[in-house]
């Protein structure tokens, strides 16, 4: 089961001179899937204003299967990929309205003091209920 899933259309401006879903946009649409994880994560708009860390991208892999249209409907469904004492990564599964599998991303995050910004370990806590998720996360990834 995915941690998080997302649901829209393309919206006519993300479509490129062939029709399609420009490849910049994936990201947005992926994007949008990352705040919705983060939120459910506990990582959020709250916990960045308290704690005064965040997360920030590291690294993104894209692979782009089929492409999208004006006005098609999408889900991303997200995984927790990993995490560790700093970083963690997320794993994106953009599919069209019929199940095909339009795009996927695998993204990784480093956990940040925001006031430096520096890498900064997770508190215990957190970092146990983050480990402990994705220890278990190879049972709900996605299937390759």
């Amino acid at each position: 089961m995915a941690l998080a899933v997302l649901e829209d259309r393309v919206p006519p401006e993300w479509s490129d001179y062939n029709g399609h879903m420009s490849a910049p946009y994936f990201a947005v649409a992926f994007g949008a899937a990352n705040d919705q994880a983060m939120e459910v994560l506990g990582l959020g708009c709250a916990y960045r204003e308290h704690t005064g860390n965040g997360l920030y991208v590291v690294e993104a892999r894209y692979t782009y299967r089929i492409g999208m249209a004006s006005g098609d409907a999408y889900r991303v469904s997200t995984w927790l990929g990993g995490a560790d004492d700093k970083r963690l990564s997320l794993t994106h599964r953009l599919t069209r309205s019929n199940g095909q599998i339009a795009a996927e991303a695998e993204i990784l995050f480093v956990h940040v003091d925001r006031s430096g910004p520096r890498a900064v370990a997770f508190d215990s806590d957190l970092r146990g209920r983050l480990t402990g998720m994705s220890a278990l996360a190879h049972l709900r990834s996605p299937a390759a």
